[in-house]
């Protein structure tokens, strides 16, 4: 075989492990590590009055009286409940609507400061110790209270994630291949919980001590640099699937690739901002950082540098196979693409090309400090 030839199909090789290895190796590799055992009940559980709800809301009119509703019967619930809410100078009725919950609940913005910022002013309004951040469209199961408060009993916990339980999961194409990728990603996440800690949590849902609150710049990712905390303070980040919470998923494939966009590029930006931490982190959880974080982020570039490389290779080996492999990546790209029941799978794809993009924005300097609530039907 011509040496070129055999270079490029080896580089090819090499890349289309590094697609697949963090969606079907490392899990699979994960489910080899020993569990690691639970102290759940040494200590006394936080009560009611121990935890405060934080948001932050911009022009979420349309799902604000819904999340009012529910918050409200959590409140019967637990009367001593805290419950404060960041909004970044909304221009419909969103700050109205939050506000009938009482006197002193919403902290309004005269200006748009982002969603960073605004964690940060709702982390230094309350003096709770036990802190559950959510999203404004995101509705809370009712038990949510008492599901997470056992957890904070094990001292070795500094962190939970809940499960979020996407509504109308089928209604299109868009929103039936988003829940089958996030199925994945949270059965990620419970092998990664199950050998001690999740990395990284979602900001739909997660529990945390405020004691390991961090310092937040206003351009980071607010979820992510708060979760990974946790981990670099030695304490364990947590899954927990009976902490639960509901939000509909984005319908239009537009606004989800361009919400995962402007997810990654705050993702990467933030990754640049704490990287000096990791090395603090013990070498399973860098592996875990590495394979969960950085492989995905540069996925693009291993999908587009192994296409080219293998379909390149081939040529130079054998012009006619060379051109039958293109000829079937192109064949499959349209049946991945137009199929329904491949949705997963082109799902990950649009994640890919989302994240690399996103990934290069922050790379050029690009940052995002404040947020357009996506569409969900």
């Amino acid at each position: 075989m011509n040496v070129l030839g055999l270079v490029l199909v080896v580089v090819a090789a090499v890349c289309a492990f590094a697609v697949i290895y963090p969606y079907l190796v490392y899990p699979a590799l994960l489910r080899l590590l020993p569990a690691v055992q639970s102290q759940q009940g040494t200590d006394d559980p936080p009560r009611a009055s121990d935890f405060a709800i934080l948001f932050c809301a911009f022009n979420e009119e349309r799902s604000a009286q819904a999340k009012v509703e529910n918050l409200s019967r959590l409140r019967e619930r637990h009367p001593d409940l805290e419950i404060r809410i960041y909004d970044d100078a909304s221009t419909d009725r969103t700050a109205e609507i939050f506000g009938t919950l009482g006197p002193g609940v919403v902290l309004r913005s005269s200006e748009r400061a982002g969603k960073a910022t605004g964690m940060a002013r709702l982390v230094a309004s309350t003096e709770r110790d036990i802190l559950l951040f959510t999203d404004a469209n995101v509705l809370l199961a009712e038990d949510i209270i008492d599901r997470s408060a056992p957890y904070f009993s094990d001292p070795t916990v500094g962190g939970v994630c809940g499960h979020l339980s996407y509504d109308a999961a089928e209604a299109t194409a868009t929103q039936a291949a988003g829940g089958a990728y996030w199925r994945l990603e949270e059965a990620i996440k419970r092998l990664e919980s199950r050998s001690g800690s999740v990395i990284g949590g979602d900001g739909s849902i997660f529990v945390m001590r405020r004691e390991l609150y961090p310092e937040v710049p206003a351009t980071a990712q607010d979820d992510f640099t708060a979760t990974m905390n946790v981990v670099f303070e030695k304490k364990r980040l947590v899954v927990a699937d009976d902490v639960i919470v509901r939000e509909r998923l984005v319908a239009k494939s537009g606004d989800e690739y361009r919400r995962k966009v402007r997810i990654s590029a705050r993702a990467m930006h933030t990754h640049m901002k704490m990287r000096d931490r990791l090395t603090e982190m013990s070498a399973l959880d860098r592996w875990k950082y590495a394979s969960h974080k950085v492989t995905r982020w540069f996925g693009a570039l291993f999908l587009g540098l192994g296409l080219i490389s293998g379909v390149l290779g081939l040529t130079v080996v054998s012009p006619p196979v060379g051109f039958a492999t293109l000829s079937i990546v192109g064949a499959l790209g349209l049946l991945i693409w137009f199929v329904p029941q491949l949705g997963a799978i082109r799902e990950v794809i649009i994640a890919v090309l989302a994240t690399g993009q996103g990934v290069f924005l922050a790379l050029t300097g690009a940052t995002f400090a404040t947020w357009t609530p996506p569409q969900s039907r």
